[in-house]
């Protein structure tokens, strides 16, 4: 008979693409990450912080109805962010507290991750009117294959998801480091597709992705986007493409 529907992690098949080992070490080993040095935060600890105190701001400044972050609201942004910021670094132990202010909030070295991802809001296209943070998905969407259309069973989380005048939308996955190969990525390609399907029946009109691309901040130019060389509907065709291949 036919069998119960797989449901496949997202991120697990982007680590399988990227290293069968580590996914191998992590989903079936159940291996973590190496244990946690006494003095410093690990890449995973860092990029939780970076996740929550990004989100925190974003909600808050919602909430102030001030609208798109743009050339006349960023110096309000900007107050805002480190403020939260700031809320955020309280709660660290001490010894950690200086290296993540200087790593957010800049130092006369370099420019701070909360200003990075500020003039990225300024400069990409689009007034956003909704932002979707976090935002899990979970069960059965149709992902397009060179084959046609099949639907599979899938669970994720995209850091962020902003919803554009105009119907168009943008995916956006936060680094703390370089961004990753964009000829291994699935999650942007694949959340973009689930929020177009999830949206339209939120909202019964149609949804398009017109961005997709990663804040890395361990890259030298803040954004780099999924569709280098080619249009944002080859990039996100070819990610269901390798996604479908990937889970077969």
């Amino acid at each position: 008979g036919p069998q119960p529907a797989r449901r496949y992690s997202v991120s697990g098949v982007e680590r399988y693409l990227s290293c069968p080992f580590k996914y191998y070490a992590s989903s079936v080993l159940r291996l973590g990450e190496e244990p946690d040095d006494e003095l410093i935060m690990t890449p995973r600890t860092r990029g939780r912080f970076a996740h929550e105190v990004l989100r925190a701001f974003f909600e808050e400044w919602a909430a102030t109805g001030q609208g798109p972050v743009d050339g006349a609201s960023l110096e309000a942004a900007r107050a805002l962010a480190r403020e939260v910021a700031e809320r955020h670094l309280d709660q660290l132990p001490s010894r950690d507290r200086a290296v993540e202010r200087a790593w957010l909030l800049g130092s006369p070295a370099a420019a701070g991750v909360v200003d990075r991802l500020l003039l990225l809001e300024v400069e990409r296209p689009g007034r956003v009117r909704e932002r979707l943070l976090e935002h899990p998905f979970d069960g059965r969407f149709i992902l397009e294959g060179t084959d046609g259309e099949r639907t599979v069973t899938l669970r994720g989380i995209a850091d962020r998801i902003d919803l554009l005048e105009g119907g168009g939308l943008r995916v956006v996955d936060y680094k703390t480091g370089r961004a990753p190969d964009r000829n291994l990525s699935v999650q942007l390609p694949v959340y973009g597709r689930c929020a177009e399907q999830q949206l339209r029946e939120r909202d019964g009109r149609e949804w398009v992705t017109v961005d997709a691309g990663y804040v890395a901040f361990g890259e030298p130019r803040g954004w780099v986007p999924l569709d280098r060389r080619s249009s944002v509907d080859e990039a996100m065709s070819e990610g269901q493409q390798r996604f479908l291949e990937a889970i077969d």
